[in-house]
Formats: C-alpha cells, structure tokens, sequence
C-alpha cells in the first residue's frame, strides 16, 4: 500500500503532466488474463493490469485504463507503468524524544515505451530528453503535508542507471514480441526508483493524521548537494546520539543521514568522541582528542571501487608531535603494505614543516596544504585512472595517476585508529562520500553548500 500511496498521490500528478504521456497506469499487478488470439481462440496471457481495475476479465469499460490500454500497439504514443520491485519494508526505528521515526525502504520500476513517431521524433536516438524529464518529475524529497504521513519525511530518487534489455523489461509479460514494438520507431526504457520514508510517529502511537509534528532528527527538505549515488553523508548537527544529544555528551552514534544506513558508531565509552553544540565555526561538531575514534567496520562504502568521492569539513587543532603520520581524519585500512585508504592527515618533517595530505593509499597520497590549525574542507574525486585532490576552494589542486580499488576496504575510522600510528586532536563537521566522480558542475555544488554553511 505505501508505494502505491506515495506513487499516486507524490508523482502521479507531475507525470500526467507531462506532453508524451498517453496512457498511464499507475502501479501495475501482473494477471493472468483470459484473450482471443488471431485465430479466435482462447488463451490464457500475462499481462500488466492497473491495481485500479477491479473487473475479473479487466476489461470493464467503465474502469480505465484496462489491460489492453498498457499493450504497446502503434495506436499509442506511449505506455507508462509502475512495477513493485521491493515492498516498502520496516528498515528500523529510532526514538526522537516524544516522537520515534520509523524507517521504511522500497523500490519500484516505472517502465516507459514510446512511440517515436507518433510523438514528432525522426531520429531512433531522438526523445532522450524524455529520460531527464522523467527524472525530474519523479525525484522528491521533503516534508509530506496532509496526507496518511503528514509530517513525515521522503526521499524518492532514480537510480542512474536506466535499463534498455527488453528481457528484463517486457519477459514476464505475453506481449505480441512478434509486432516488434521494440524496434524503431519505438524506444523502450526502465528506470528503478528507490523509496525512503521516515515515518515521523508519536511514542506508541499508530501513524497519525493531520497533525502537526516535530520529530527533531529529520533529513533535510531540501537536498544541498549532489544525491545521486551519494552512500555517506555524516554531520554533526543531525544524527549524533539518535537527536538526544547536548553539549558535552560522547558520542556513540553518528548516524547516516544519505538514506543508506552507513552510521558509525563506538560502543566502548573512553573511546568515544564529544559532541560539541558549537564549535569554532559556530555550528556542531564532534571533538576527537587523539585518543578516540568512532567506526564503521566491515562495510564497503564503494560497491565500484573504480570510482569515487569523499570530502571531510574539519579543523585540526594540533600538529603531530613529531615526524610521524598522524591525525587521521578517515581511514579504510586493507594492509599496511599497500597503505590507508580514503586517508587525512599531517606530517611534521624533521624540519617542522606540518603537512596535510589526502589519499587513497600511501602511494597515491597528495600534499594539499600547510598544516594552520584552521578549519577547512578536503576531498579526494577517482576514476579509474586519475585521482583529483580538493582543498577548500582549490577546485583541483593536483592530478595523481596512482590509483587503487576501493571497494576492497571494509573498515572506516574517523578520529584515531587502534594499533596505527593514525590519531586526531580536533573537530570534524562533516563527512560525504560518493560511489562515482563528481562532475564539475556537482563539485561547484559541494563548494557553495559548504561555503554558505561554513564560510569556507
């Protein structure tokens, strides 16, 4: 029901609006549906049928659209439909003072066949604007208002890969594949879009409706940054402690705020970090006194370890004490024969020299700064052969050809690290992770968010 409920009364609207829809069925069930082949006999087909169609034979004109609307035929434009790949599913509950939120997680599919033709197209690669339109009309992110989940929270994001295997799309359905509506001048394509819902509900309370709520750890209406395939997004103003935290407390928890449940946590006290409610950039952070760490252990953050981003907003308050590595912001460690991953930290030279460096391995890691004690943002974007470094508002600072495969790395530290010469004396803000490269337009978005939250 909570797909179909957010599908229909979130999306619907904004697709109906849109020029090339002809016929759109919302969420689809698959049936099996008793039809007159062409020699007039009966079979017995699968075919898509809208959940609004209550009729046995699903051919009832008065309830529309019917089976043999979701059929591609030339007499259509196009034929949109929904497909329930994961039901929404209980992820989780985390209490908020007076309110809990509960975590609810789905994917659907919307499966999209066009008629080029018939839609003023004339090229077979023409109407892939139509894949970007789609995209904007079905992400959502914000408050819901009014509603069965009035106050809650929802994020609805494509996934960036769209499928084009006519297998996957159209196999478990009884289409007339002989017609070849697949080929030029038709296009097909499937896009799976996946579902977050945080369901915003008083203390043993049932899911309320029309009231005014405030649960105080909400992911935020508006998403600053680039949100596809982002897989970490910790900040010390959201998340810390489930919400209950106040100045001075350690920090068990710091809870993923990207949707994909990467929380970090640290279970034995003298090793927990403090929240501090506002720090030297006047907002929260979480202060590690080179003594203590918090982890998330056993995970990959990067299903492609091909690619991928990760930035920290943080101030160092102490050098190393002497020509040591030190300071260790975030580190995946695989082996110390072929160094630290997704790796900050300072080096004082024999010199006196404080150095910041970020990585991706000891092989790899670039020098990006003198060390000042200052607060600033760091950041580290790979592709499968090049690794571009960031340093506040350097948008790349340096190129460094020497690459490793980060989806092999399953432990992750901010703060120090038991049994590596690796600790911290200072405060971390904020920590973003991505599975790609950003682009250059998505790395002016990371600098302006942190710019008009830090001033950095």
């Amino acid at each position: 029901m909570k797909l179909s409920y957010l599908i229909d009364t979130l999306i619907t609207p904004n697709i109906t609006g849109l020029s090339f829809v002809d016929r759109y069925a919302g969420v689809v069930r698959t049936l099996n549906i008793a039809v007159d082949d062409q020699s007039d006999k009966g079979k017995v087909k699968r075919l898509p049928v809208a959940c609004n169609v209550v009729s046995p034979d699903c051919a009832n004109p008065t309830q529309t659209p019917t089976y043999d609307d979701l059929v591609p035929d030339d007499s259509k434009s196009s034929v949109i439909y929904w497909e329930v790949i994961q039901p929404m599913t209980d992820a989780g509950e985390q209490p908020t003072g007076n309110f809990y939120e509960r975590k609810l997680k789905g994917t659907a599919r919307i499966v999209v066949w066009l008629n080029l033709a018939k839609l003023g197209f004339d090229g077979c690669n023409d109407g892939i604007e139509i894949v970007r339109e789609l995209e904007k009309a079905i992400t959502q992110k914000g408050k819901i208002s009014g509603g069965t989940y009035d106050g809650s929270q929802v994020w609805i994001r494509p996934r960036a890969q769209v499928k084009q295997d006519i297998n996957t799309i159209f196999g478990q359905y009884d289409y007339k594949k002989l017609k070849n509506y697949y080929l030029y001048p038709f296009n097909f394509f499937a896009i799976d879009v996946d579902f977050l819902l945080y369901d915003c509900l008083q203390q043993g309370a049932t899911v309320p409706t029309g009231l005014a709520l405030d649960c105080v750890n909400q992911i935020e209406p508006s998403m600053p940054l680039p949100d596809t395939d982002l897989v970490l997004w910790l900040k010390a103003d959201a998340g810390v402690n489930g919400g209950a935290v106040s100045n001075g407390d350690l920090v068990n928890t710091w809870a993923d705020q990207s949707g994909n449940s990467n929380d970090f946590t640290q279970l034995v006290g003298a090793s927990q970090p403090e929240y501090k409610s506002s720090g030297t950039l006047g907002v929260p952070c979480i202060y590690f006194n080179g003594f203590n760490s918090i982890n998330r252990l056993s995970s990959t953050l990067f299903a492609d370890g091909s690619v991928g981003t990760y930035f920290i907003v943080y101030q160092q308050l102490l050098p190393p004490p002497s020509a040591v590595n030190g300071g260790s912001l975030i580190s995946n460690v695989g082996s110390f024969t072929t160094g630290n991953f997704l790796t900050f930290y300072t080096e004082r030279t024999a010199l006196g020299d404080n150095y910041v460096y970020a990585g991706g391995g000891f092989a790899g890691n670039q020098s990006v700064g003198v060390q000042d004690n200052l607060p600033h943002y760091i950041g580290v974007s790979k592709d499968a052969t090049t690794m571009d470094y960031y340093y506040d508002s350097d948008t790349s600072i340096a190129t460094n050809v020497v690459v490793q495969d980060w989806s092999v790395f399953q432990n992750h530290y901010l703060g120090s690290q038991t049994g590596a010469v690796a600790y911290m004396i200072g405060d971390i803000y904020e920590v973003l992770a991505w599975n790609k490269k950003l682009d250059a337009a998505e790395l002016a978005e990371v600098a302006t968010y942190f710019n008009s939250k830090y001033g950095l």
